[in-house]
C-alpha cells in the first residue's frame, strides 16, 4: 500500500503542482513589479475603482459557469468518458450563462452606480465582454482532468508576459484606466486562443466533433445549480468586502484594501490549483480504494496547513517592508490589513480540499447549504464591521466567515464530522494531535 500511495503522490500531481507554483511565482514577480507600478501610477482612488469593478463583475461571472466546471473535470476523469459530448455541452452552457450574467450585471450596475461614476459602467461592459469569450476555456478543464497543467500554464503565461509588456508601455504613455482594464480582458482572450490553438495542433483535438447533449446538460444543471450557488457564495467571501467598501466608504479605500488582499489572493491560488490538480486523482481513489483515499486526503490536508503557516509567518515578518518598497506611503495602511487577512489562508486551504471531497463523495447539497449560510453571514458581518471599524472590519469579517464555513461548520454536520477531525489533526500538525488525544482515538 505504501508503494501505491507513493505512486499517487509523486506521480503527476506533484509535477502538476510544481508547474502551478512556477506559474504563480512568475505572476507574483509580475504583480510586484508591474502591478505595483500601475498602482503607484493610478493612485489609490483610480486603482480602487478598477478593483471595485472587477469585484462587482466577479459576483456575476461566478454564475456564468453555472457550477459545472468541477463536474466536467470529474466526468472527464472517469473511464470511457464521452469527451466530445462533455466538452460540447459545457461550452454551450457556459456561453448561455456568460451572456445572461453580462446583461444582468450591466443593468444592475447602471441602476445603482452610473449616477455616481459613469466610468464604472464602461469598465464593467469591457470586463463582461471578456467573460463571454472566456467561456470557450473549457479546454482547460480537459487538460485538468488529464493532470496536464503544464500545457495550460505555458500558453497562458505567454499571454500574461505579452500583456505585462503592453502594461509597461501603457504606464510609460500615461494612458487612461480603461486601457488597463482592456488589457486584462485581452490577456484572458489571448490565453484561451493560444491554448485552443495548442490543443488543435499538438494534441489533435477536433473541436468540430464537440456535440451538445440535452441529457448531459440536464445532468450537469441538476447537480450544478447547487455548486453555482456555492461558487457565488465563495465569491461573496472573497469580494463582497471590496463592494461594501466601495459603496459605503469610497474607491480610495478599495485601493488601499486591494493591495492588502492582492497578497492573499496570490497565496490562495496555490491551494486552489493544487486541489484542482488532485480532483481527478481523488475521484479515482474514492472509487477504487477508500482506505488509500483517506490516507491521501490526510497528507494533502497536512501539506496545505504547513504551507499556510509558513506563508502567514512570512506576511507578519515582511509585509510592511514589502508595501513601503513596492507601493509607497500612499498604501502603507495595507500592511496592517494584510496581516489580518493572511490568517484566512489557513481556512481557504483546508476548505478547498473539503470542497473537492464533497464533490467526489456526491455531497454537493451539504456544500451548498454551508456556503449559502456563510455567504449571508459574510454580508451581514461586512456591513456591521465596515461601518464600525472601516478597513479593518472588512478583513475581520472575511476571517470569521471563512473559518466558520471551511472548518467549524463540520462540528454541526454529522456527515462532515469525520472531515472536521481530519482538518483538526492537520491544523495541530499531527504530532500535537497524538499528544492531546489517545492513540486509539478513531475519528
Amino acid at each position: 500500500m505504501i508503494k501505491l500511495l507513493r505512486k499517487y503522490i509523486f506521480d503527476k500531481v506533484i509535477k502538476n503542482s510544481l508547474w502551478l507554483i512556477v506559474d504563480k511565482f512568475i505572476r507574483l514577480i509580475g504583480g510586484l513589479v508591474v502591478g505595483a507600478w500601475i498602482a503607484r501610477y493610478l493612485g489609490p482612488e483610480q486603482y480602487g475603482l478598477m478593483n471595485f469593478v472587477v469585484a462587482y463583475s466577479l459576483i456575476f461571472t461566478s454564475f456564468s459557469m453555472l457550477g459545472i466546471d468541477n463536474l466536467v473535470i470529474r466526468n472527464l476523469s472517469k473511464k470511457n468518458a464521452n469527451t466530445s459530448e462533455i466538452l460540447g455541452t459545457a461550452v454551450r452552457i457556459r456561453n448561455i450563462g456568460s451572456f445572461f450574467s453580462a446583461v444582468i450585471s450591466v443593468i444592475i450596475g447602471f441602476i445603482f452606480y452610473y449616477q455616481d461614476n459613469n466610468s464604472f459602467i464602461y469598465l464593467l461592459i469591457i470586463l463582461m465582454i471578456g467573460n463571454i469569450f472566456q467561456s470557450f476555456d473549457v479546454i482547460s478543464l480537459w487538460y485538468q482532468s488529464r493532470i496536464e497543467a503544464k500545457k495550460i500554464i505555458l500558453n497562458k503565461l505567454i499571454a500574461y508576459i505579452l500583456i505585462m509588456i503592453l502594461k509597461i508601455i501603457a504606464v510609460y504613455l500615461k494612458v487612461n484606466i480603461i486601457v488597463f482594464v482592456s488589457l486584462n480582458v485581452l490577456e484572458l482572450i489571448l490565453g484561451v486562443f493560444l491554448l485552443l490553438r495548442w490543443s488543435i495542433i499538438k494534441d489533435k483535438i477536433n473541436i468540430k466533433e464537440w456535440v451538445y447533449s440535452s441529457k448531459c446538460a440536464k445532468n450537469f444543471l441538476i447537480e450544478g445549480w447547487k455548486l453555482a450557488i456555492s461558487n457565488f457564495c465563495i465569491i461573496v467571501f472573497m469580494k463582497i468586502d471590496q463592494i461594501f467598501l466601495g459603496t459605503l466608504m469610497g474607491t480610495k479605500e478599495v485601493g488601499i484594501y486591494s493591495v492588502a488582499t492582492l497578497i492573499s489572493d496570490i497565496l490562495y491560488s496555490i491551494p486552489m490549483f493544487v486541489t484542482a490538480s488532485i480532483l481527478p486523482k481523488i475521484t479515482s481513489l474514492y472509487e477504487e480504494n477508500r482506505e488509500l483515499y483517506m490516507i491521501y486526503i490526510e497528507k494533502i490536508f497536512l501539506g496545505m496547513v504547513i504551507y499556510s503557516y509558513i506563508m502567514i509567518l512570512g506576511i507578519y515578518l515582511f509585509i510592511d517592508i514589502f508595501i513601503n518598497f513596492f507601493y509607497g506611503q500612499s498604501y502603507i495602511l495595507s500592511g496592517n490589513i494584510a496581516k489580518i487577512h493572511s490568517l484566512t489562508l489557513l481556512f481557504v486551504s483546508i476548505g478547498c480540499i473539503r470542497g473537492n471531497m464533497l464533490i467526489v463523495e456526491h455531497k454537493t447539497l451539504e456544500l451548498s447549504i454551508i456556503t449559502i449560510i456563510g455567504g449571508c453571514m459574510n454580508i451581514a458581518l461586512n456591513y456591521i464591521f465596515i461601518n464600525k471599524y472601516g478597513l479593518y472590519g472588512a478583513a475581520i469579517a472575511i476571517l470569521i466567515s471563512q473559518a466558520i464555513v471551511s472548518y467549524f461548520s463540520g462540528i454541526f454536520y454529522k456527515s462532515l464530522r469525520n472531515i472536521f477531525f481530519i482538518q483538526t489533526k492537520a491544523i495541530l500538525l499531527n504530532f500535537l494531535w497524538k499528544k492531546i488525544f489517545s492513540s486509539n482515538n478513531n475519528y
